[in-house]
Protein backbone atom coordinates (compact mmCIF):
# COMPACT_ATOMS: atom_id res chain seq x y z
CA UNK A 1 0.00 0.00 0.00
CA UNK A 2 2.73 2.47 0.97
CA UNK A 3 4.61 1.69 -2.25
CA UNK A 4 1.57 2.42 -4.44
CA UNK A 5 0.84 5.72 -2.70
CA UNK A 6 4.52 6.70 -2.86
CA UNK A 7 4.73 5.90 -6.57
CA UNK A 8 1.58 7.87 -7.33
CA UNK A 9 2.83 10.84 -5.31
CA UNK A 10 6.27 10.87 -6.90
CA UNK A 11 4.81 10.46 -10.40
CA UNK A 12 2.41 13.34 -9.86
CA UNK A 13 4.68 15.75 -8.01
CA UNK A 14 8.24 15.01 -9.10
CA UNK A 15 10.42 13.71 -11.88
CA UNK A 16 11.48 10.53 -10.14
CA UNK A 17 13.51 8.40 -12.52
CA UNK A 18 15.13 5.12 -11.59
CA UNK A 19 17.91 3.81 -13.80
CA UNK A 20 18.43 0.04 -13.78
CA UNK A 21 15.24 -1.02 -11.99
CA UNK A 22 14.80 -3.70 -14.66
CA UNK A 23 17.78 -5.42 -13.02
CA UNK A 24 15.98 -5.80 -9.69
CA UNK A 25 14.74 -9.40 -9.34
CA UNK A 26 10.95 -9.50 -8.99
CA UNK A 27 10.96 -12.60 -6.78
CA UNK A 28 13.15 -14.21 -4.16
CA UNK A 29 15.11 -12.87 -1.23
CA UNK A 30 16.83 -9.58 -1.99
CA UNK A 31 19.13 -7.49 0.19
CA UNK A 32 19.00 -3.79 -0.68
CA UNK A 33 21.95 -1.89 0.80
CA UNK A 34 21.70 1.88 0.63
CA UNK A 35 23.46 4.99 1.79
CA UNK A 36 21.22 7.05 4.05
CA UNK A 37 21.31 10.71 3.07
CA UNK A 38 17.94 11.96 4.29
CA UNK A 39 14.58 10.96 5.71
CA UNK A 40 13.27 10.86 2.14
CA UNK A 41 15.40 7.76 1.39
CA UNK A 42 12.71 5.40 2.62
CA UNK A 43 9.81 6.80 0.55
CA UNK A 44 12.11 7.16 -2.47
CA UNK A 45 13.23 3.53 -2.26
CA UNK A 46 9.65 2.36 -1.72
CA UNK A 47 8.49 4.34 -4.76
CA UNK A 48 11.44 3.59 -7.01
CA UNK A 49 11.97 -0.14 -6.63
CA UNK A 50 9.51 -2.58 -8.19
CA UNK A 51 9.17 -4.70 -5.04
CA UNK A 52 7.53 -4.55 -1.66
CA UNK A 53 10.32 -3.61 0.72
CA UNK A 54 10.95 -4.40 4.39
CA UNK A 55 13.10 -1.86 6.24
CA UNK A 56 15.31 -2.12 9.31
CA UNK A 57 15.32 1.02 11.49
CA UNK A 58 16.97 2.10 14.70
CA UNK A 59 14.84 1.25 17.72
CA UNK A 60 14.98 4.83 19.03
CA UNK A 61 12.49 5.80 16.32
CA UNK A 62 9.78 3.65 17.93
CA UNK A 63 9.74 6.01 20.94
CA UNK A 64 8.27 8.77 18.72
CA UNK A 65 4.59 8.05 17.99
CA UNK A 66 4.57 9.48 14.46
CA UNK A 67 7.77 7.59 13.58
CA UNK A 68 6.30 4.37 14.97
CA UNK A 69 3.25 4.94 12.75
CA UNK A 70 5.46 5.55 9.71
CA UNK A 71 7.52 2.48 10.58
CA UNK A 72 4.37 0.38 10.47
CA UNK A 73 3.32 2.09 7.21
CA UNK A 74 6.63 1.22 5.55
CA UNK A 75 6.86 -2.31 6.99
CA UNK A 76 9.86 -1.41 9.13
CA UNK A 77 11.10 -3.21 12.22
CA UNK A 78 13.48 -2.01 14.93
CA UNK A 79 17.07 -2.96 15.59
CA UNK A 80 19.07 -2.26 18.74
CA UNK A 81 22.32 -0.79 17.43
CA UNK A 82 24.07 -1.01 20.81
CA UNK A 83 24.33 -4.79 20.82
CA UNK A 84 24.09 -7.85 18.62
CA UNK A 85 20.32 -7.80 18.16
CA UNK A 86 19.48 -11.45 17.55
CA UNK A 87 15.76 -10.73 17.28
CA UNK A 88 16.32 -8.26 14.43
CA UNK A 89 18.80 -10.64 12.79
CA UNK A 90 16.27 -13.49 12.90
CA UNK A 91 13.54 -11.24 11.50
CA UNK A 92 15.87 -10.13 8.71
CA UNK A 93 16.74 -13.71 7.81
CA UNK A 94 13.06 -14.69 7.87
CA UNK A 95 12.18 -11.84 5.50
CA UNK A 96 14.87 -12.98 3.07
CA UNK A 97 13.96 -16.67 3.40
CA UNK A 98 10.34 -15.85 2.56
CA UNK A 99 11.37 -13.98 -0.59
CA UNK A 100 11.28 -10.48 0.86
CA UNK A 101 13.33 -7.48 -0.20
CA UNK A 102 15.14 -6.29 2.94
CA UNK A 103 16.54 -2.75 3.04
CA UNK A 104 19.40 -1.88 5.37
CA UNK A 105 21.41 1.28 5.86
CA UNK A 106 24.74 -0.22 7.04
CA UNK A 107 26.22 3.07 8.18
CA UNK A 108 23.52 3.14 10.86
CA UNK A 109 22.72 6.83 10.51
CA UNK A 110 22.17 9.54 7.93
CA UNK A 111 25.14 11.18 6.25
CA UNK A 112 25.04 14.94 6.75
CA UNK A 113 27.56 15.69 3.99
CA UNK A 114 26.71 13.01 1.43
CA UNK A 115 29.96 11.14 2.06
CA UNK A 116 30.14 7.54 3.16
CA UNK A 117 30.67 7.01 6.85
CA UNK A 118 32.37 4.22 8.70
CA UNK A 119 30.39 1.05 9.24
CA UNK A 120 30.89 -0.16 12.81
CA UNK A 121 30.27 -3.70 13.93
CA UNK A 122 29.16 -4.33 17.48
CA UNK A 123 30.29 -7.60 19.03
CA UNK A 124 29.37 -8.85 22.50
Amino acid sequence: MAEAINRAGFLLFSRLSVIGKENVPRKGGLLVVSNHLSMSDIPLLAAGLPRKLVFVGKQELWRIPVMRMLGDWYDCFPIDRTTTDMRALKRSLQALAHGGALVIFPEGTRSLDGKRGAVEAVWP
